[in-house]
């Protein structure tokens, strides 16, 4: 079992995202993005109640499943993004990925004003997922 620390070990700025269900979260960040799972906290029952996962060196967030006794109304995710560098594949094969696996994927890859190439994904929380890359 990690030392409790070990979660959030990291340098620069660690993103925490509150989900509905952490075990549906895990598989689909896995599945869907490639995202690798660094280390999970149990809770008293022994299941993972948090998760820190890696995308690339320096690169992660962590989830952190709902408290049962807390009663979150609406969609959390609204207004909120996280943006990730596409390294060592194209947005268009992370979008293809997730798309194979069911992802709300917003429109297609699009080059935008500012120099980069973005697709946007939602995960199962309504987070907005942005992955980037310069334009070619």
């Amino acid at each position: 079992m990690p030392e409790p620390m070990d979660i959030y070990s990291s340098s620069g700025t660690l993103a925490a995202l509150t989900v509905t269900s952490l075990a549906e979260s895990l598989q689909w960040y896995r599945d869907a993005l490639g995202f690798e799972v660094v280390s999970t906290l149990p809770g008293s029952d022994g299941l993972p109640v948090r998760a820190r996962l890696r995308w690339a060196p320096n690169a992660e967030i962590v989830l952190i499943e709902q408290d049962p006794a807390v009663r979150l109304e609406g969609e959390r995710g609204i207004g909120f993004s996280v943006t990730f560098w596409a390294t060592g594949c194209s947005v268009e094969t992370i979008a293809e990925q997730a798309r194979t696996q069911g992802a709300d994927i917003v429109g297609e890859p699009t080059d935008q004003s500012w120099g980069l190439r973005e697709i946007v994904i939602y995960d199962p929380d309504c987070y907005r997922l942005i992955f980037a890359e310069p334009q070619a």
